[in-house]
């Protein structure tokens, strides 16, 4: 079973105090085996446990070809700081947008190319997540929302950054109720490996159910699958630098 390697010591000088890890996830459709897209990623961890995840994220087989750009941004204890999106859909701009937390407030503003500008601003209930739409973040709820201690399903309320489910909309957000459940640890393997995961079943309330298996502390994605929408998500590559 695969462990993260230490990062040489040259290496962690030569970028200063951040962690840094970069994977791939490639996206394939289970009906036909066909690879429909693909997601490359780069993490970062600062001293005070702040995650930056930058990803860049292709579709090939929806509404003429989906290209998704995002920066997202947690504090040390997962809750949601800032994001950056940039949408592009058929090859044509679709929309950018940019949100920040700032106390109890989520302020969000985006430019749509059917819309123009426009600007939310979202009231912060307790037990809150952002879903940004790169397939590794989907996962990143549970710890921002979820409740170990108390177990069993739970609900939660999430900004939700693609309404449709896959990508191919927003960037404005929409609030809605969301929920899942932790179902134990367990090995998963993947084209980069064998690793030991922690099960979760995001239980949405427009969708059917999708199963994402994490791993390490970094709560990374190695397998997400989504029969609903005839979906599987497999991690193919990921190194520390």
């Amino acid at each position: 079973m695969r462990e993260s390697g230490a990062t040489p010591r040259s290496a962690a000088e030569g970028r200063g105090p951040w962690r840094q890890r970069r994977g791939v996830i490639r996206y394939l459709r289970p009906s036909t085996g066909a690879v429909r897209g693909e997601e490359r990623f780069v993490l970062t961890r600062a001293p005070d446990g702040s995650r930056t995840v930058r990803s860049l994220s292709w579709i090939v087989d929806v509404r003429g070809g989906v290209l998704r750009d995002v920066t997202y941004t947690v504090d040390g204890e997962w809750r949601p700081q800032q994001c950056f999106t940039r949408l592009e859909v058929g090859g044509m701009f679709h929309g950018a947008g940019w949100l920040v937390r700032e106390g109890k407030l989520l302020l969000a503003s985006a430019v749509l190319a059917d819309r123009g500008r426009i600007a939310q601003q979202v009231r912060l209930p307790g037990r809150f997540a952002v879903i940004a739409h790169p397939v590794v973040l989907d996962a990143w709820q549970f710890p921002a929302a979820y409740d170990h201690d108390r177990g069993g399903e739970q609900r939660w309320t999430v900004y939700d950054l693609s309404p449709g489910g896959e990508g191919y909309d927003g960037p404005l957000g929409w609030v809605h109720r969301n929920g899942g459940i932790f179902l134990g640890e367990e090995p998963m393997t993947a084209p980069a490996g064998t690793f030991l995961c922690r099960h979760y079943r995001i239980l949405p309330d427009a969708f059917a159910s999708i199963d994402v298996w994490v791993t390490s502390e970094d709560v990374l994605l190695v397998v997400m699958d989504w029969p609903g929408f005839d979906a599987r998500y497999e991690l193919i590559e990921l190194r520390d630098d």
